[in-house]
């Protein structure tokens, strides 16, 4: 295989693996802690509710860049969302931690079906 042709393989490969993830195919984000341990339940789900809007508004972007991603031309996958937007993973998977923390936290302080 000539050397132009190898270096067409490995921009390919870079390429593909540079692909953007859907929002269910990222992880929560590890450590998250709610920071006010006061809170009451209902404040609780206030908060809960306005990061679970965020995350879905957020991860409607990332689905989008995903799928731009993973568009195809001539059959070959190409990436074409994330070289120009920006990819929302590390927002995506805060937001995820955080709901997780919160939810614990509403767990911890018994918080009834009410506010589930």
């Amino acid at each position: 295989m000539s050397p132009g042709k190898r270096a067409a393989f490995a921009a390919m490969g870079l390429l593909l693996s540079s692909c953007a993830r859907t929002m269910r195919e990222i992880p929560p984000a590890p450590g998250a802690i709610y920071p006010d341990p006061h809170a009451s339940c209902a404040r609780l789900v206030a908060e809960r509710a306005r990061r679970t809007t965020r995350l879905v508004i957020v991860g409607l972007h990332q689905d989008q860049l995903a799928a731009d991603d993973r568009a195809r031309v001539l059959g070959v996958p190409t990436p074409l969302g994330t070289p120009f937007e920006e990819d929302m993973t590390p927002e995506v998977a805060r937001l995820k931690g955080e709901i997780g923390a919160i939810t614990q936290e509403m767990i911890r302080k018994n918080c009834g079906r009410d506010y589930q």
